[in-house]
């Protein structure tokens, strides 16, 4: 079996950028994808968000699940189903937290 390689977000990741702009004494840091996988995530989803484009940062699904995070291609038809099942889910089982 081949085990695909998914792009993550992490600091050691190759598709990882620091955005760095200053303004006045400060410094703002942030990570974003710069690139995303077309392949079908079968992880149970933790949470999700999307990405904006702002480059170096491109357009993505970021997937959030026990093994991480994941950049994935917004465009990909599985996508959005993934993302109906997990509200749904979300919906059915809402958290405790006040």
């Amino acid at each position: 079996m081949v085990k695909i390689t998914w792009p993550r977000i992490m600091s050691h990741g190759i598709n990882m950028s620091r955005k760095q702009g200053r303004t006045d004494a400060q410094q703002k840091v942030s990570t974003c994808c710069t690139e995303v996988s077309r392949a079908e995530l079968t992880d149970p989803i933790i949470s999700f968000r999307m990405q904006k484009q702002s480059p170096p940062c491109v357009k993505a699904v970021i997937f959030q699940t026990e093994r991480g995070e994941f950049c994935i291609d917004w465009t990909q038809p599985w996508v959005q189903k993934k993302v109906k099942q997990f509200l749904t889910q979300r919906n059915k089982h809402p958290s405790s937290t006040p």
